[in-house]
C-alpha cells in the first residue's frame, strides 16, 4: 500500500542565511515581508527555509516561504 501524499507540503531548501551578498525579497504566504540584503535581514527571516526562488532582471532574488512549514 502507498502512503497518502499530502499535496500541500512543499519541498524546502536551505535557510535564507545560506545565501550571501544578495538583495532579496522574502514573501511569506505570498505577502512581501522583507526587502533588503540577506546580511541585514532579521534573525527570524534568516532561519526560514524557502520553497521557491525567482530572480528578477536586475539581480533581485525573490524567495517564497510557507509559514506553516517553518
Amino acid at each position: 500500500m502507498k502512503k497518502a501524499e499530502n499535496k500541500n507540503v512543499k519541498k524546502l531548501y536551505g535557510p535564507i542565511s545560506s545565501i550571501r551578498t544578495v538583495s532579496i525579497k522574502v514573501y511569506i504566504n505570498d505577502k512581501l515581508e522583507y526587502d533588503g540584503m540577506v546580511e541585514d535581514a532579521p534573525a527570524n527571516i534568516k532561519k526560514m527555509k524557502y520553497y521557491d526562488i525567482k530572480i528578477e532582471i536586475g539581480g533581485i532574488t525573490n524567495l517564497y516561504v510557507d509559514k506553516d512549514n517553518n
